[in-house]
C-alpha cells in the first residue's frame, strides 16, 4: 500500500510513520507537512490510504485537513482524521468531507494498532488499482467508485450477482473479480456465454446429459451445474435464453437441485450465481421474453457499466494501454486521435481492442485518418452530419426517426445474416447484439 501521512508536527508524524512499518514492511509512506505538499502528492501519486491532521497551521481553529479529505474523496482515497479537536461539530463536518474514520490524538500512538489494524486490513483488501490499469482500464472516477464498492459488498456476501451493460464493456472481468476477492480463492469457477450455444446445448451444458438422451450423445457429460457445486456460476448472457430454460433454472435456483437431460436422477449443487446481460431485462419482462420472478431471483446486488461513448475520457486512455501492450509502437497524428474520440464505439471496449490490434499489424507507425476504417473516418468528413446525407434527414422528417432507425437495423441485419452464412452466433458478434435482440428483429420482420 501507499500510504499518505499529513502531519506538521514532525515527531507525532515519525511516530505515525514508525507504527505503519512494524510488520509492514510492503508500505509504501509519503509525508507531508503542510496543504501545498499534501495537494502535490495527493495529485501525482497513487495513494491508498490517508492519515490527515485537521490543524496544519498556528491557528488552532482553523482546520485545513477538512479540505484535503474532501481532495483525497474526489480521488477516491479514503482518509483518516487525526484531531487534538473533540468538538461534536468538527466531527460532523469531518464526516460529511468524506472521512472514514477519526480519532482524537490523545494516547492515538500507543492504540494505533488495535485502532487502525481493522480498518489497514480491509482497505488493503480492496485495493483494486492493478485491477484498474490492466483488467478493466478507465479513468472514470465515478465508475471506478461503483465498481469498488460493489465489490466490498458482494466479497462479503452470498448473494446472486446480476451485471448488466452493452456488450464488451467488461462484464467478465469484473465477475472474474468477484471471484478473485472471495474468502476463499480456490472455488471453483465456471462461466458459460449463453449467446455462443443454440438452445438445445444450452440445456446440456447447464444440465449434463445422459449417454443416448439425444442424437449425438455419445457419453454421459458432467453439467456445469454440478461443476460449479461450492463455487460459482458465470452466466454471460443471460437474457438470450428461451422461456422454456428460464422456467428451468428457476426451478434450479429455488430448490439447489437438478436432472440431467435424458435422467430422472435428482442431484443437488450450492452454487453461487453471477450472472450478465446486455439486454434490458425490464423491457424483455414487458415483451413476455423474460420471466419476471427469474428476474428478481436474479436480481440480487446489481451492476450497471456503462458504455464506453459514456466515458468518452477512457478511449485514449485505452488506446495507450493497448499500445503499451505491443513491442510494436505507433504513433496517432491528432486528426486520428479526434476520429476515434468522436466514433460512438458500439461495440465498447471490445471493438476498440480489435481495431488497435488491427491497426498494430497493418500500419507501419504513424496512424493518420486514412488508416482508419472508413465508418470512422468518414463519420465526421463535415461539421453538418446531413450535409451528404439528405435522403436519410428526408425519410427521417417524412416517416419518423424510429422508422428510419428499424429500416437501417433490419437493412443492416439482412446484409449481415447474408454474408455469414445464416450463422446466428456469427450475426450476433459482428454486430455486438445478442441472440435475444437478433431473434426480435428476426420475428418483426418476418411478421
Amino acid at each position: 500500500m501507499n500510504i499518505l501521512v499529513i502531519e506538521d508536527d514532525k515527531y507525532f508524524r515519525a511516530q505515525i510513520i514508525q507504527n505503519i512499518g512494524q510488520g509492514q514492511n510492503r508500505h509504501t509512506v509519503y509525508e507531508a507537512s503542510n496543504i501545498t505538499f499534501a495537494e502535490n502528492i495527493i495529485n501525482t501519486k497513487r495513494i491508498d490510504l490517508a492519515f490527515v491532521d485537521l490543524n496544519l497551521s498556528d491557528n488552532k481553529e482553523q482546520f485545513e485537513g477538512i479540505h484535503l479529505i474532501q481532495l483525497l474523496k474526489e480521488n477516491m482515497i479514503p482518509a483518516i482524521a487525526l484531531t487534538s479537536h473533540n468538538s461534536e461539530q468538527v466531527i460532523k463536518e469531518c464526516f460529511l468531507a468524506g472521512a472514514k474514520a477519526y480519532f482524537v490524538k490523545d494516547n492515538f500512538i500507543d492504540n494505533f494498532q488495535s485502532l487502525t489494524r481493522e480498518f489497514l486490513s480491509s482497505t488493503e483488501e480492496l485495493n483494486l488499482d492493478s485491477f484498474f490499469k490492466s483488467k478493466f482500464v478507465t479513468g472514470n472516477k465515478d465508475l471506478i467508485n461503483n465498481i469498488t464498492n460493489f465489490i466490498k459488498v458482494a466479497k462479503n456476501s452470498e448473494s446472486r450477482v446480476l451485471i448488466t451493460g452493452p456488450t464488451g464493456v467488461g462484464k467478465t472481468e469484473v465477475a472474474k473479480l468477484i471471484a478473485q476477492t472471495s474468502d476463499n480463492t480456490k472455488i471453483p469457477f465456471v462461466h458459460i456465454n449463453l449467446n455462443e450455444l443454440s438452445e438445445n446445448l444450452i440445456e446440456s451444458e447447464l444440465f449434463g446429459h445422459k449417454k443416448g438422451s439425444f442424437t449425438g450423445a455419445t457419453e454421459d457429460k458432467v453439467g456445469l451445474f454440478a461443476k460449479a457445486n461450492n463455487g460459482i456460476l458465470f452466466i454471460d448472457e443471460i437474457g438470450s435464453i428461451s422461456l422454456k430454460i428460464q422456467k428451468k433454472l428457476l426451478t434450479v435456483l429455488e430448490t439447489k437441485q437438478f436432472s440431467k437431460v435424458g435422467s430422472t436422477d435428482i442431484e443437488s449443487s450450492n452454487f453461487r450465481l453471477i450472472s450478465a446481460t446486455c439486454d434490458n431485462l425490464e423491457e424483455l419482462i414487458l415483451r413476455n421474453e423474460f420471466r419476471l420472478d427469474l428476474y428478481y431471483r436474479l436480481k440480487g446486488l446489481h451492476l450497471d457499466i456503462p458504455s464506453l461513448n459514456k466515458r468518452p475520457e477512457d478511449i485514449q486512455l485505452l488506446i495507450e494501454h493497448f499500445l503499451s501492450q505491443s513491442t510494436k509502437k505507433l504513433f496517432l497524428d491528432d486528426q486520428a486521435k479526434e476520429l476515434l474520440n468522436d466514433y460512438s464505439w458500439p461495440g465498447n471496449v471490445r471493438e476498440l481492442k480489435s481495431l488497435v490490434d488491427e491497426l498494430i499489424n497493418c500500419s507501419t507507425g504513424m496512424v493518420t485518418k486514412s488508416d482508419l476504417p472508413t465508418w470512422i473516418s468518414d463519420r465526421y468528413c463535415s461539421s453538418d452530419l446531413f450535409s451528404n446525407h439528405n435522403e436519410l434527414y428526408d425519410y427521417a422528417t417524412t416517416h419518423g426517426l424510429n422508422h428510419l432507425v428499424e429500416k437501417i437495423q433490419k437493412t443492416i441485419l439482412k446484409r449481415t445474416i447474408e454474408e455469414e452464412g445464416n450463422k446466428v452466433n456469427s450475426v450476433v458478434k459482428k454486430l455486438g447484439i445478442s441472440k435475444s435482440v437478433f431473434y426480435r428483429l428476426t420475428s418483426e420482420d418476418r411478421a
